[in-house]
């Protein structure tokens, strides 16, 4: 019985010895649940991974762009950001030039576009206010005269950088610099403002051979003029600011810009050989017509392809102006690399040189942001240039915006803009539209909502016809005040007094609070001698030659205390703010500053990461004042 008993325990034992169906799909569920599990958790690891990758990526990108931005305007020549009023002379004790130099200039465009806009600025490596990195700035030179002429003539820009062998580069510790938005790409392009070593005994920013001889002058005896020494393409070669020099309406070469043009100075009955670029007077990049993307004959700026402004450029780039027919400034520019000249020969000139965005280089039939004129054409013998993306900072570029502070109604502003807002004098912002001074200066295509540092001595537009910077010279775009005597640009000052400037007469009260300015036979400021305080000459003509000595609105002068009766004591008008004067009479004025410098700008840049397909935006505050 027992051994029956044994023999089915081991059978049954025999029989359980395999799973049953229902236990193995449970099995194989279970395990197919574990993998998909497993392979969720890899996914969303490696995709997390990922993610934390294009995000690293991203904000590297931020850092990088915020760090080269705030760098330059850290750097900025143009500390204390007040536009040059006309005459302005720098002896006069109520003003200065200091911290005034090279130029800041912001250019908006359209309001309702945010990729039309130019940022251009000088920039000085030893300014260490704010950054304390002193590395000079560096670029492109070529050895000119060939390669036995590097140590034969030490005036050139291969000897800048101090390199005792030629490496094809030249360094400088000034540049100028310019951000602009092209076809969702922002670019950032530098031009080195030429600094020659003092040990190679130039003397002149103009490279020159050992005899002397101008490399960039033409030799005008020829016909037609041609260049003599120097027949390359300009900023193929060299990565440094430069202007076209004239003659009359003849281009007679290219002239270096240097490290003095930083100034601002003038002097006074200089002539109209300011007005045309030729080599022969000082520079100053104060005056817009020697500044890289501006027409050296009218001082406006180029940043339309023509006059109907739907093909925004900016600013041409290193990959355009590298081109074998671009050649400005040196020569003009061509059709094809050795054919009939290109418009007037000037790619300044949106008038006289249209250009197109109408095709890709390939002839795929779509615009490709890139001006036509300048990319391979192989029926025409243009070679595109090789410099490309040496200037390109950051891609897929949404919005690239610039505001400035207005201090009239605390907040930021696009230059030019319509705000309604005031303050409690009833008056509009200090960049609203209705203070424009300047509306001519404007790119051809584009719009007046311009700021720019301006030049002392600046006849722009020429509209007195004599072409003499310091007879009539124009107005920057704005200049923001507190109080305005004629009331162009600010409030005039709400006096008990028939007017802003103080009596000479002597029959004026002044009550307190009320505003003066120092007396002035100028009292419009437009440099001339007004008619009725000049004294007539021996032919009963009014001489007005000026300059005439004005303080310009720099500081106006409060009434803190009225006097007994009519204030006949002259104030000393000192030029300390915040000092107080009190006259015989009993009256006491304070000096104030009437002056408000641009304080800070914010720019705003939205650009697409492609690998994380995020949108991401950064705004830079820069304060722009010490």
């Amino acid at each position: 019985m027992n051994s029956q008993f044994n023999q089915q325990r081991q059978n049954a034992r025999s029989l359980r010895r395999a799973f049953t169906l229902v236990e193995m799909l449970v099995a194989m569920t279970l395990v197919l649940l574990m993998m998909t599990l497993f392979g969720e958790i890899f996914s969303l690891a490696t995709g997390s991974m990922n993610l934390q990758r294009a995000i690293a990526e991203n904000d590297q990108q931020i850092r990088t762009l915020t760090t080269v931005l705030r760098g330059d305007l850290q750097k900025r020549t143009f500390r204390n950001v007040v536009p040059f009023f006309p005459l302005e002379n720098q002896d006069d004790p109520t003003t200065s030039f200091h911290g005034r130099e090279g130029y800041f200039y912001i250019s908006l465009n359209s309001s309702n576009n945010a990729v039309d806009n130019v940022l251009q600025f000088t920039v000085r490596s030893t300014i260490l206010d704010e950054l304390i990195d002193d590395t000079p700035y560096y670029g492109a030179a070529t050895t000119l005269g060939g390669s036995a002429a590097f140590l034969a003539n030490g005036n050139q820009p291969e000897h800048d950088d101090g390199e005792i062998n030629p490496n094809g580069a030249g360094a400088s510790t000034a540049a100028e610099v310019c951000y602009f938005v092209r076809s969702g790409n922002l670019y950032r392009r530098q031009l080195l403002i030429r600094e020659p070593l003092a040990a190679t005994g130039a003397d002149t920013e103009q490279p020159t051979r050992s005899d002397g001889a101008d490399f960039f002058v033409w030799n005008l005896s020829a016909s037609p003029p041609a260049p003599v020494l120097y027949t390359g393409d300009f900023w193929d070669d060299f990565d440094y600011a430069a202007f076209s020099r004239y003659a009359g309406d003849q281009q007679t070469g290219a002239g270096f810009v240097g490290t003095s043009a930083l100034s601002n100075e003038y002097t006074a009955g200089s002539g109209g050989a300011n007005a045309v670029p030729n080599g022969s007077v000082p520079v100053s990049l104060g005056q817009s017509r020697f500044r890289f993307g501006f027409n050296s004959r009218t001082g406006i700026s180029r940043e339309f392809g023509d006059s109907t402004g739907t093909f925004f450029i900016g600013r041409f780039t290193q990959e355009e102006t590298s081109a074998s027919n671009f050649n400005y400034p040196h020569m003009a520019s061509e059709v094809s690399g050795g054919g009939s000249v290109l418009g007037d020969g000037n790619p300044m000139d949106a008038v006289g040189t249209e250009l197109n965005d109408l095709v890709d280089e390939t002839g795929g039939g779509l615009p490709d942001g890139r001006v036509d004129e300048f990319q391979r054409n192989a029926s025409t013998g243009v070679s595109a240039g090789a410099r490309v993306g040496e200037d390109l900072l950051l891609t897929n570029v949404h919005e690239f915006r610039i505001d400035v502070w207005d201090q009239r109604i605390s907040q930021y502003v696009p230059i030019g803009h319509s705000d309604t807002t005031v303050d409690g004098s009833g008056a509009v912002g200090d960049f609203h539209t209705s203070r424009q001074l300047n509306s001519s200066f404007a790119p051809v295509g584009g719009s007046s909502n311009a700021f720019d540092t301006w030049h002392p001595a600046y006849d722009r537009d020429n509209a007195d016809g004599d072409w003499d910077d310091t007879t009539q010279p124009d107005n920057p775009p704005f200049r923001p005040m507190t109080w305005d005597p004629m009331g162009i640009s600010a409030p005039v000052p709400f006096n008990s007094g028939p007017d802003s400037f103080w009596d000479q007469t002597g029959m004026t009260t002044y009550a307190a609070n009320d505003v003066v300015f120092p007396p002035t036979e100028d009292a419009n400021l437009d440099g001339f001698w007004d008619v009725a305080t000049e004294d007539a000459n021996s032919n009963g003509q009014y001489d007005k030659s000026g300059p005439v000595d004005v303080h310009g609105r720099v500081y106006s002068y409060r009434c803190v205390e009225a006097g007994a009766g009519p204030s006949i004591s002259e104030p000393p008008w000192g030029s300390t703010p915040g000092q107080y004067h009190r006259t015989a009479d009993g009256y006491l004025w304070q000096v104030q500053s009437n002056l408000r410098p641009l304080k800070a700008i914010r720019i705003t840049v939205r650009f697409l990461h492609r690998r994380s397909g995020k949108m991401r935006q950064m705004t830079l505050i820069q304060p722009l004042t010490k």
